[in-house]
């Protein structure tokens, strides 16, 4: 007789906290003047933020189709229910980072941090996209209130994926798969091995053409749904798989992890194997990587990693003015040491009050919508 597959998983709520944290941490570096060529070997995976926001994507896919075969909510529920788990939240940071403009040119005026060519570049983009902002204001406002800044084409709004609050780009991404998630499970339900074959089929195409014209230059952060569609769709595919064998245990874990290794060695792709580490930690019955995601701290970070991702960056703009008046010649590692040491328990604060205040209530209102 086959096991009921559990409803909840924590292991995954504790792999976004890390995720969260891991994007906190990059994004500290970053403000701190470090780049990838000014760490060692050993840390220069820190800075790559964008392979917590892929193994995010993985994660999504997974997670909304298990939501959709559990649940199997009409559209209007399901779509009522996710707007409510973004929008609330992300409508409180996007005017929070309108708040904080002010902070943002006064980090612009001030002299780059670190390597001088690396930081004169990085800050002369950052002016750029400032004064795109500028130029552009209303347009960009207007696109982010819905949260579809990501479809419109950099050719037509400049900078318009990472506008006033630059990790809502994947906030976009994630409402594009929203909109058209139950339409497409059901499409692969009702269609069965073909559907699942062209599905297959246009995720790839999307994959391979995210880099070429016209989708690298109308999207080059990469946010428009057919440029990461594939990683939603592995997602989808592991959690069929995960319904597959999720009664047979500590047999899959030991393949799971040596699929990871292998990919790791074959394909250099951290993201997709910190996923398939990650699903062998949900199979094994014990381990470290296990003890880890389902410790209270982790569990913690994750229920609240939402708006750790969305918000820190309010935090890091808001401290480094002050910091820059208190330390006018302040090094980077002076920066770095501040930013850790008085910025991540603020981050953490705003992030358990933003959790509270602001993402609990919406989304038990979405609940409540769900049983009337």
């Amino acid at each position: 007789m086959s096991v009921p597959a559990p409803r909840r998983l924590p292991e995954l709520e504790g792999l976004r906290g890390l995720l969260s944290w891991w994007v906190v941490v990059c994004h500290t570096l970053q403000q701190a003047g470090y780049n990838e060529a000014g760490l060692g070997r050993g840390l220069r995976i820190l800075v790559h933020g964008d392979y917590a926001v892929d193994v995010f994507i993985l994660l999504s896919g997974f997670v909304i189709h298990k939501l959709w075969h559990d649940a199997r909510e009409p559209y209007p529920i399901f779509i009522t229910r996710r707007f409510l788990r973004l929008w609330p939240a992300y409508a409180v940071c996007l005017l929070g980072s309108l708040a904080v403009r002010p902070c943002i040119a006064m980090i612009l005026s001030h002299p780059p941090l670190g390597d001088p060519l690396v930081g004169a570049e990085h800050l002369a983009a950052l002016r750029q996209n400032w004064q795109y902002e500028e130029d552009h204001f209303a347009a960009h406002l207007l696109a982010h209130v819905p949260m579809l800044q990501s479809t419109i084409p950099e050719t037509i709004l400049p900078r318009s994926s990472v506008a006033f609050l630059g990790p809502a780009w994947s906030i976009s991404l994630e409402w594009q798969f929203y909109l058209v998630a139950p339409l497409l499970f059901l499409f692969l339900d009702k269609g069965r091995g073909p559907a699942w074959l062209i599905f297959g089929a246009l995720a790839g195409i999307g994959w391979l053409l995210r880099y070429s014209p016209p989708l690298s230059v109308w999207f080059p952060m990469e946010a428009f749904l057919p440029q990461k569609l594939l990683l939603f769709g592995v997602g989808i595919v592991s959690h069929e798989i995960w319904r597959a064998v999720h009664d047979s245990g500590e047999r899959v874990a030991p393949a799971l992890w040596g699929l990871a290794a292998l990919v790791l060695f074959l394909t250099l792709s951290i993201p997709l194997a910190l996923w398939l580490a990650t699903l062998a930690a949900v199979f094994a019955a014990r381990g470290w990587f296990k003890a880890l995601l389902n410790s209270r701290p982790f569990q913690v970070l994750g229920r609240v990693s939402y708006s750790t991702y969305l918000g820190h960056m309010l935090v890091l703009w808001g401290l480094q003015p002050v910091i820059f008046r208190a330390l006018p010649a302040v090094t980077a590692p002076q920066m770095l040491i501040v930013l850790l040491v008085i910025g991540a328990p603020l981050v953490l604060v705003l992030s358990l009050a933003l959790h509270r205040w602001v993402e609990a209530p919406a989304i038990q209102f979405g609940r409540r919508l769900s049983h009337r």
